[in-house]
């Protein structure tokens, strides 16, 4: 699908007004001898006014001058960035030509390899995602689609949008309002046991909850986290399975402890994130603000982290510290992916994560394959895979979670 002459931006902006209804005779006239030129111009073509493919996400492009600004994101990177060969430089031109039309997932630009270099594909992506209106459809568990908040006494109740206060067994206060769980503990009888309770998040979905110290918890999606409705004793103790991002309220009296799968994280109050997903062999807790203690959960190390640093706990690895880049630490809260020099093995295992999916390398050299780049969240499954395939040489099979991967012979 490389063609032997880079694709002007004019080309691609003509793409744009064509379907925008915007386009003038002369305009027409040269799209019409583009698409004479070249076998693979027409088969571009033909896949970009495909209603059924692509019409609903392309109708979504921005304004003219939206259009400007992400034109001269694109020429920018694409200015900056060193070429290996000739073909590398027509496949960038031909990338940011094709990839500025789907915008809606993000602006890419591929670096093409030469053959010593497998296993070092790069994707890079020019300026900032355009929101998306639509979830995923793909990938949704078997299980409830809905956050979920398993109560004292084990019973469960779906977080959906609509407002709800509920009691616990000890008189606890759980309010859900706009898309958030808050706690009150003004009408809590006293002496009662602790009361636990658990938010669990499915595929697709995040979750902002309040708990009863005023600490604020945001879960990501496929996580859980336990807590008790109140903090009684000497510590404020929870336990994450997945991830979640802590804004934890000041009690130099009380240490908040979050015991994840490998490690034990100790602050008094700061701003940071966790991450430990079972799958991925590894805990993360990335610090933003104020100072914690992260120890492994095997007792051979505890380190002080500061602010703009990570702590990483392997299993049979220990613990290594080093900088965290707060913007992609956080970039699910802010609903996007963003990956730099990312392997395909361990983008996959995100997009897995978020969109429910089961992954099958066929071919396990592309799993080496790096990208970098920055995805709207809440794109479509397929759509976002196909940015991924465009800019690549991989292919993917989905046949409802089941995501087969392999190496595209071009």
């Amino acid at each position: 699908m490389i063609p032997d002459d880079p694709i002007d931006f004019k080309i691609a902006e003509l793409i744009d007004k064509y379907l925008r209804n915007d386009i003038h005779a002369g305009e027409l006239r040269i799209l019409e001898e583009w698409k004479a030129a070249d076998r693979a111009n027409a088969q571009l073509w033909n896949k970009l006014t495909d209603v059924n493919y692509s019409g609903s996400q392309l109708r979504r492009w921005p304004n003219d001058a939206q259009s400007e600004a992400l034109w001269l994101q694109v020429q920018r990177a694409l200015q900056t960035k060193p070429t290996k060969t000739r073909k590398s430089k027509h496949t960038v031109w031909y990338a940011a030509a094709v990839l500025a039309i789907f915008g809606l997932a993000g602006l890419f630009v591929y670096d093409g390899k030469l053959p010593q270099d497998a296993g070092n594909q790069t994707i890079r992506v020019a300026g900032k995602t355009l929101p998306a209106a639509a979830a995923a459809e793909v990938g949704t568990p078997a299980v409830s689609n809905e956050v979920t908040l398993i109560m004292g006494d084990g019973s469960a109740v779906s977080l959906g949008d609509n407002p709800s206060l509920f009691q616990e067994e000890d008189g606890t206060q759980i309010s859900k309002t706009g898309g958030r769980l808050t706690y009150s503990t003004e009408g809590r009888a006293s002496g009662l046991a602790t009361v636990l309770n658990t938010v669990i998040t499915p595929v697709a979905r995040t979750y902002h909850l309040m708990l009863a110290d005023g600490t604020h918890v945001w879960l990501n999606a496929a996580s859980s986290i336990q807590y008790p409705t109140a903090f009684d004793g000497d510590v404020r103790k929870v336990i994450l399975k997945g991830e979640a991002y802590f804004e934890v309220a000041h009690d130099p009296d009380k240490p908040f402890i979050v015991v994840a799968e490998k490690s034990h994280i100790s602050v008094l109050g700061t701003r940071f994130n966790v991450k430990s997903y079972p799958t991925d062999g590894m805990d993360r807790t990335a610090l933003l603000s104020g100072s914690l203690r992260v120890s492994s959960r095997e007792g051979t190390r505890s380190e002080l982290l500061h602010p703009g640093y990570e702590a990483v706990v392997t299993e049979g690895k220990g613990m290594t510290i080093q900088k965290a880049n707060a913007e992609n630490v956080l970039a699910w809260k802010n609903n996007l992916f963003i990956f730099e020099n990312e392997s395909l093995e361990s983008l996959m295992r995100e997009l897995a994560k978020w969109y429910g999916l089961n992954v099958h390398f066929v071919d396990n050299e592309v799993k080496n394959y790096h990208f970098t780049g920055r995805l709207e969240r809440y794109q479509d499954t397929r759509f976002l895979l196909d940015i991924i395939a465009e800019t690549s040489k991989v292919e993917f099979t989905l046949s409802g979670n089941q995501l087969y991967v392999k190496s595209a012979q071009r």
